[in-house]
């Protein structure tokens, strides 16, 4: 935004991510066609799964970014924010192991989608959350969330107040 022309920038920005989806996506289509009863496959399935995990989390943070290349509330940004939650959900929802990073994606995720449902959701799962104890890092990281979803419902005083409070140290 402090670009001098930041049309170019963010035209620029979203053609390298908008690549970056496409290819994503092929090789998650390579990928899961991998996994289907091999004939002669090379990589074990339990890598092609971590692979495939790893590149979902990829993929749905390259639709956030592309979320954030446009408006508030324009029918791209939603778009690109529902292509992001569709891929980051399950990822979240998982418990074994307890995919931290994902979470806290997936937080962000209805953070920007807005609505009446997903901050719902949004204060739901992040009681769930903290309720798990979760490593320092990761508490403080929902908590930032919680703090931006109270500054855009205009409750700063909230949010700081959120910001500081002590973290429950995990054993």
């Amino acid at each position: 935004e402090g670009a001098v022309d930041p049309g170019q920038n963010r035209a620029e920005s979203l053609l390298y991510l908008r690549q970056a989806t496409s290819i994503a996506q092929t090789t998650l289509k390579k990928i899961d066609d991998a996994l289907l009863p091999p004939i002669d496959n090379r990589l074990p399935s339990g890598t092609l799964n971590n692979i495939r995990t790893a590149l979902k989390k990829d993929l749905s943070q390259a639709w956030m970014e592309q979320a954030r290349c446009y408006e508030a509330e324009s029918p791209d940004r939603i778009h690109a924010l529902q292509q992001a939650n569709q891929i980051i959900s399950p990822l979240a929802a998982k418990n074994d192991p307890i995919d931290w990073e994902s979470r806290v994606a997936w937080l962000e995720c209805l953070r920007l989608l807005g609505g009446k449902k997903n901050t719902l959701i949004f204060q739901q799962q992040v009681n769930i959350d903290l309720s798990e104890n979760p490593p320092d890092d990761v508490q403080a990281k929902i908590r930032l969330e919680l703090a931006r979803q109270l500054c855009d419902d205009s409750d700063y005083l909230k949010a700081l107040d959120t910001l500081n409070q002590p973290l429950n140290y995990s054993p």
